[in-house]
């Protein structure tokens, strides 16, 4: 009896880290199929956006420099071993680009809360939906309100969800301007977990993103 189940555990385990690297290493390698050089072009915005002109020794040794930090200097091979060993041995996703020289894990943290706020409040309504829409359809099954419901959510789930969300923005955001159209809550509420005003804000912000991907 444990042996099925042990084989099961191990398959699974080696599943999800075969998909985990795959998903760094098609990363990795999308990010040396963009044509052009980065930070090269990083420098540039950043001259323009700041009306200077660097002089051409000094730019090319904070290339040099943002590379090396960034990890991206040296051949292909040992950029992509580097990088698998500094995201999987030291946990160590590197500076980000944007905001260099900032960790890019800090950035992540930041948005992980509001993520899983999104992700868990999605999956409550889907539920909930799901139970209500599936019970009506299980006790009406010649009614047209369930056959209805049925080719509604047949036609829903063939549309894209970044169609659908681009849809949502444009509707409820542009259109009849009833959502806003980013952030996580209103700017002028002070951030507290206690304070009714910001929770019913944030519930608010969330009402389009989570009804774009409860849709799909």
């Amino acid at each position: 009896m444990m042996k099925p189940l042990v084989s099961y555990v191990i398959t699974r385990a080696l599943m999800f880290v075969l998909s985990i690297w795959g998903a760094f290493t098609l990363a990795f390698f999308f990010f040396h199929l963009i044509p052009g050089d980065p930070v090269s072009a990083y420098l540039q915005q950043l001259e323009q956006q700041f009306s200077q002109t660097v002089d051409a020794a000094d730019a090319a040794a904070m290339a040099a420099e943002m590379k090396a930090r960034l990890g991206i200097d040296g051949s292909l091979p040992e950029q992509y071993w580097r990088f698998l060993g500094n995201v999987f041995i030291r946990f160590d996703l590197g500076p980000s680009f944007i905001n260099f020289p900032k960790p890019a894990l800090e950035h992540i943290l930041e948005k992980l809360p509001w993520t899983l706020w999104l992700l868990g409040t999605s999956t409550i309504i889907s539920w909930i939906l799901g139970f209500v829409v599936g019970g009506i359809i299980g006790t009406f099954r010649n009614n047209f309100a369930s056959q209805f419901l049925i080719n509604f959510s047949l036609v829903i789930s063939q549309i894209p969800s970044y169609f659908t969300a681009l849809f949502a923005l444009f509707l409820f955001g542009y259109w009849f301007v009833l959502l806003p159209t980013k952030g996580a809550y209103d700017p002028g509420i002070e951030k507290d977990l206690l304070n009714p005003r910001f929770l019913l804000s944030v519930a608010r912000y969330a009402i389009m993103p989570a009804m774009a991907v409860v849709m799909v």
